[in-house]
């Protein structure tokens, strides 16, 4: 789906009609029927306009798409596709240090680039991120509790490389036992933060859009749909 199409659907899941979204982006009409009709294709300022007119964030325009009764939100499937497809084959646990992204120097769940997909002139492109929340066991004792995006740099302290974290850590809150099956050296982290989508400018390669996305995209993910547009 393009962005044209992409437009016309938001707008009628809004309940506007061409006239009306025009008016509210001040757009003029006649120019906005030859967006909607493929036959003009908008500037990323009237793009950003159209979405400010719709109260939406340009980034939702292309996660996000209404569904085929116009009543519920869903992932945009191939946004669906490229993070299945790359949390498969491309994240670890890792420390970033090629900082891949310069938006992602800190964080411990990242292995590269996830993925990415073109729309016209825009490049929609995926990372990973990290941990957020853990406490960090050595010798029975707690030496380390964790709760912000920026842990790579304080388990440095303690953990010396990549092979030795992916010993220590375990996707889950506090447990004896696990703690003493592991002799008292465990990483115990309770959450993970999830992607950041990066909107790009093909022509300029100049990042127009990074939003954090939650929660709500991977239930969508799994679940197919959401109520309520918005990462």
């Amino acid at each position: 789906m393009d962005i044209a199409a992409r437009i016309k659907k938001y707008r009628q899941y809004l309940g506007l009609t061409q006239e009306q979204l025009a008016s509210k982006a001040e757009i003029n009409e006649k120019y906005y029927g030859r967006i909607e009709r493929g036959e003009s294709c908008p500037t990323i300022d009237y793009v950003v306009k159209l979405c400010d007119a719709m109260e939406m964030d340009i980034i939702e325009l292309f996660l996000y798409e209404p569904d085929e009764n116009g009543k519920e939100f869903r992932l945009n499937p191939r946004v669906a596709q490229t993070i299945v497809k790359g949390l498969r084959k491309n994240v670890d646990v890792h420390f970033n240090r090629d900082v891949i992204d310069n938006h992602c120097e800190s964080v411990i769940w990242y292995h590269g680039f996830v993925g990415s997909m073109s729309f016209d002139e825009f490049e929609l492109m995926l990372y990973a991120e990290g941990n957020i929340k853990g406490s960090l066991y050595l010798n029975y004792k707690v030496m380390l509790e964790l709760n912000s995006n920026d842990v790579s740099n304080e388990l440095k302290k303690y953990i010396q490389d990549d092979r030795q974290l992916r010993h220590l850590i375990e996707y889950m809150p506090y447990d004896e036992d696990i703690l003493k099956e592991k002799n008292g050296n465990v990483f115990f982290a309770e959450e993970t933060n999830w992607l950041t989508a990066r909107l790009v400018n093909h022509n300029t390669r100049a990042c127009l859009k990074n939003k954090k996305c939650t929660k709500n995209m991977f239930i969508s993910l799994f679940y197919g749909k959401i109520k309520k547009k918005g990462c």
